[in-house]
């Protein structure tokens, strides 16, 4: 081991285990909930909305749900996708179908 920190990190794991282990933990405590920015509507993504006549998949954002009426909301927001290959609206707009814990 070296006497110094190293200014970059080392690329190649040195065989032998550092002699002074560290006194405090390295990363944070748990927190007592979710982290901040985590619970909210996905402002780039696009969700499966319906197929429409001619076959083709529409697709709509976050912002478009927050101004539809809210049972149209959760109409929105309780579809399932039986096929499992589809992101609906419950997986990206999590602040607009109630899906934040509070």
């Amino acid at each position: 081991p070296s006497q110094v920190p190293s200014q970059t990190p080392t690329l190649v794991f040195s065989e032998i285990p550092s002699e002074n282990p560290s006194v405090s933990p390295t990363t944070q405590s748990p927190t007592d909930g979710p982290t901040p920015g985590l619970c909210e509507d996905d402002a780039n993504a696009v969700f499966y909305l319906k197929t429409n006549n001619a076959g083709n998949p529409i697709f709509k954002d976050c912002a478009w749900l927050k101004e539809r009426k809210k049972n149209r909301i959760d109409t929105v927001c309780a579809m399932v996708d039986p096929t499992g290959d589809k992101v609906l609206a419950k997986d990206t707009c999590l602040d607009t179908c109630g899906f934040c814990p509070s």
